[in-house]
């Protein structure tokens, strides 16, 4: 009865979202619903020159009226987006942005130099190949130059030669020298640029402008600037950006003023000409940006948001999705953009283009302050997670009052809502507010104190189960459905415990710590089910909610998580299997995982048949192994696991084996008794996420930083839960739900002992 109610539940939840990803699918031609009512890109039969303009250090904050007028005005009339330049470390140098930009993949300089060219080609190309042929990413550096090969091509500027390179490094075209920002009080060429263009009648033009550094971050052709130490990088995680000073503005300025008799020049001389300008690279060696982003011309739209596949936000693409939208422009074909992991950049709906550049300087500063205030933040939460477990364990040590009693449900549900209420923070633009970090640190309090107000309401204990868990699922599962649906900028995105665009990792579906949170709500909502509903019923709800949960996150479409379905069918399929009574053995709990490790391959794999540029980065991991760089991806996973040193992994896993070999003997000596969880569904809530918890762990690779996430969500729930269940059992007081679970318990209890002694009964029978 039970698997025939379960099976009936699971089959709705398919169909259901069989029948919504079918009608939302066709809506994803090119980059979704952010891009299908714009204009399209123009593939090959584009007619014009190509025109790219690169610079490093600017940012749509900096670009205004009066501090940079021309690139304000172009972008006025564009497809303009912010771009993320990060490749491999957590900033980008010149050199970075450049090869990167030519790869259109994740490339390395070993040292930050300034970019330099020795006759007409690259310096150092045979460092930098090897470099990059040596790094964990693998990356291809020459790839743009060798697709271009039977264009006419120019380099203006030692950056743009780095673009341009083929594989040999050897330039595909001509190289004009372009000299190097002055230093503040010179003069400098500032028409070079446009002279250059104009001798020129090149199909394609890579045009260096210049690096924009902040003092300190100063860059040489000879001498690579020293990288950050450890505690300069972690302030920048505790300290708002200030100003830009002097020196930087007025590089801006310069660069501004270069662009101005280019684009004139450009104008003059070729008006069909598609000029596309972006930042590729960060103005600090500690602190990274969002940078600048403008296209305009026949091959792209007028005033619009530009997005693409890799982001699948508009607003927002990469610097590795610059040489894929190039090869598509000139008509090289799919296989000329080898195995660069950008997408074509496309353009949303035509909007407003005042109104597009207040939305990116906004949509900036929400990222910039987010990643100030992300290392407060974690301190805060570690903070009130230990005040937490030390009020708990000394509660029998001093005089617990009511007063004291109060103050710890409050402070349990606050920490509790605390993560949720980083993301719908986000429902309020903050960020727009002239405080914003004021703002939203206020934002999140607040929306935290209702919602533990809401949750200890009544006297119910597991009601907060109910409440904190439940928003935290309906939260995160709309977000991930209505940005896989309309494309628009999730919750997510941005957000304190959420993806952040300046890491560049991922910017849709569902983050590391979002599964996290997403678990430990299903969790608490499922386990305070069970305490109201009969098992069997229990266990239907638990595999129907675990269907839909494993679709939605696994789902290339919506979640685009390999390794989050695997957390979840741990999770739910443990806690249903203690709802239904069965003992849970080591072999039981070996097939629950080996299923969700097979549920993740069958989507990615689902994935990987679609065409090459429509696949999300399931699709393309699975793609590696058939090109032999699968195994190089899963070494790099493992070693950020534990802290990206590979030398650590022995360590610690000698440690996890100490820790694991005690534990069993302490548990064989029953040293443990007096820690084993009186109440039932308390019980199965720790057991089940716990499980979870631990699979995400090893399967994911940000280390400890998802259990945390998770018991930080669900462990406060546990102690109200605990001390209200103990004052209702002292008072002889409960509610029906109270009443409720323990005629599950004693339900589940006497199934127990009758398949005790049916075994016992098939034992004693002489065969």
């Amino acid at each position: 009865m039970v698997l025939r109610s379960a099976r009936q539940t699971i089959l709705v939840a398919v169909a259901l979202l069989a029948v919504l990803a079918g009608v939302c699918a066709p809506a994803r031609a090119g980059t979704g619903g952010a891009a299908r009512a714009g204009k399209p890109m123009a593939e090959g039969g584009g007619k014009g020159p190509v025109v790219v303009v690169g610079f490093s250090g600017v940012s749509w904050t900096d670009v205004t009226r009066k501090a940079a007028p021309h690139l304000y005005e172009f972008g006025e009339k564009a497809a303009v987006s912010n771009i993320v330049v990060r490749t491999v470390h957590e900033t980008a140098c010149p050199v970075e942005g450049w090869t990167a930009l030519g790869a259109g993949q994740r490339t390395i300089d070993d040292g930050c130099r300034l970019p330099t060219v020795a006759g007409k080609a690259p310096a150092r190309w045979a460092r930098l190949k090897e470099a990059n042929s040596s790094s964990s990413y693998k990356a291809k550096i020459g790839a743009l130059g060798e697709a271009l090969q039977g264009h006419s091509a120019l380099a203006v500027g030692p950056g743009a030669a780095l673009a341009l390179a083929k594989p040999n490094g050897r330039l595909v075209g001509g190289y004009a020298a372009l000299a190097p920002l002055p230093v503040s009080g010179e003069d400098g060429d500032v028409g070079g640029a446009a002279r250059a263009y104009a001798r020129s009648d090149a199909d394609v033009t890579m045009i260096d402008l210049g690096a924009v550094r902040y003092p300190g971050s100063e860059l040489s052709e000879n001498h690579p600037v020293e990288a950050p130490g450890i505690a300069q990088r972690l302030r920048e995680y505790f300290t708002p950006e200030g100003a830009a000073p002097e020196a930087v503005r007025q590089q801006i300025s310069y660069i501004d003023a270069r662009f101005g008799l280019l684009v004139k020049q450009i104008r003059k001389k070729t008006p069909n000409a598609t000029v596309l300008v972006a930042n590729v690279a960060d103005a600090e060696s500690s602190r990274p940006h969002l940078g600048y982003f403008a296209a305009a011309g026949p091959r792209m739209g007028g005033p619009a948001l530009a997005t693409s596949d890799s982001t699948r936000q508009p607003g927002l693409v990469q610097v590795t999705d610059i040489m894929p939208t190039l090869v598509g422009w000139l008509g090289a074909g799919p296989q000329a953009r080898g195995n660069a992991i950008g997408s074509a950049i496309t353009t949303a709906k035509a909007s407003d283009g005042e109104a597009n550049i207040a939305r990116l300087d906004a949509e900036h500063t929400r990222a910039q302050v987010t990643r100030s205030l992300s290392g407060s933040f974690y301190v805060l939460l570690a903070a009130l997670s230990a005040a937490i477990l030390l009020m708990w364990a000394r509660r029998n040590s001093y005089r617990w009052t009511e007063t004291n009693e109060r103050f710890f449900l409050q402070l349990s549900a606050l920490t509790a809502a605390l993560p949720v209420s980083t993301l719908l923070v986000n429902l309020i633009p903050w960020w727009r507010m002239s405080n914003p970090l004021v703002s939203l640190l206020m934002g999140v309090v607040l929306i935290a104190a209702v919602l533990a107000l809401i949750a200890l309401h009544g006297k119910s204990p597991f009601a907060p189960f109910a409440v904190i868990g439940g928003v935290t699922v309906a939260t995160l599962a709309l977000d991930v459905l209505l940005d896989g649906i309309w494309h628009g900028y999730p919750l997510q995105l941005a957000a304190l415990l959420g993806m952040q665009p300046l890491v560049g990792w991922r910017f849709y579906g569902f983050s590391n710590n979002a599964v996290a949170m997403f678990v430990a709500g299903l969790v608490l909502v499922l386990a305070w089910h069970s305490s109201r509903a009969a098992r069997k019923k229990s266990v239907a709800v638990i595999l129907g909610a675990g269907a839909l949960a494993v679709l939605l996150d696994g789902s290339a479409k919506f979640g685009a998580d390999f390794g989050g379905p695997p957390v979840i069918v741990v999770g739910l399929g443990v806690l249903a299997t203690m709802v239904a009574g069965k003992r849970l053995t080591w072999l039981r709990f070996g097939a629950v995982l080996a299923s969700a490790v097979a549920v993740s391959f069958v989507f990615a794999l689902f994935d990987y048949l679609q065409p090459a540029p429509k696949r999300s980065h399931l699709g393309k991991f699975v793609g590696s192994f058939f090109d032999g760089g699968g195994l190089a991806i899963v070494w790099r996973k493992v070693t950020q696991i534990f802290g990206g040193n590979a030398l650590f992994i022995p360590v610690a896993l000698a440690i996890v084996a100490a820790i694991c070999a005690v534990a069993w003997l302490l548990a064989k000596r029953g040293r443990f008794a007096r820690f084993r969880i009186e109440d039932e569904i308390v019980r199965r809530s720790v057991v089940s996420l716990v499980s979870a918890l631990v699979v995400a762990a090893l399967l994911n690779d940000s280390g400890v930083t998802m259990p945390a996430v998770g018991l930080i969500v669900a462990a406060p729930l546990w102690f109200v839960a605990t001390l209200r269940r103990g004052e209702g059992a002292t008072a002889g007081q409960g509610d029906a739900a109270v009443q409720e679970g323990a005629a599950a318990a004693q339900e589940e209890a006497s199934v127990t002992q009758e398949s005790a002694a049916q075994e016992a009964g098939r034992t004693a029978t002489p065969r």
